[in-house]
């Protein structure tokens, strides 16, 4: 039953996330809004830790902090290596937003581990 509700609040939190991309596309908030940006990089964070901790649960293994911090840091680099190597991301200028991406990705890992852990408590 655990493995359920974790996918659903999987599937929300991607929804979210999808839907504020392509809102924040389409009206350009992401060059509007700083703040958007940062908030989308949670939300991602956040599904990434949701599926890490969903993850461990499937192969048996005990999920950890750790492994949901991880995983978000790894996909976070990840995507902002995709942004540099597109054209998206002008390194060196912009270090100080992608540092903040790389945070809010880190930060949403964590909030990813405490949301599944309140869940699995249910």
């Amino acid at each position: 039953m655990l493995s359920l509700r974790l996918l659903l609040v999987q599937l929300g939190a991607v929804i979210i996330l999808a839907s504020m991309h392509i809102y924040g596309m389409a009206h350009f908030y992401y060059w509007r809004f700083p703040w958007f940006d940062m908030l989308a990089h949670l939300f991602g964070g956040l599904w990434i830790g949701l599926f890490a901790y969903w993850a461990a649960v499937k192969i048996g293994k005990e999920p950890s902090v750790l492994l949901c911090i991880v995983a978000a840091l790894l996909i976070g680099v990840i995507w902002e290596s995709f942004e540099f190597l597109t054209g998206i991301t002008n390194l060196p200028i912009e270090i100080p937003d992608t540092l903040g991406d790389i945070s809010m990705d880190v930060l949403g890992g964590l909030l990813g581990y405490l949301l599944a852990r309140r869940i699995e408590k249910r």
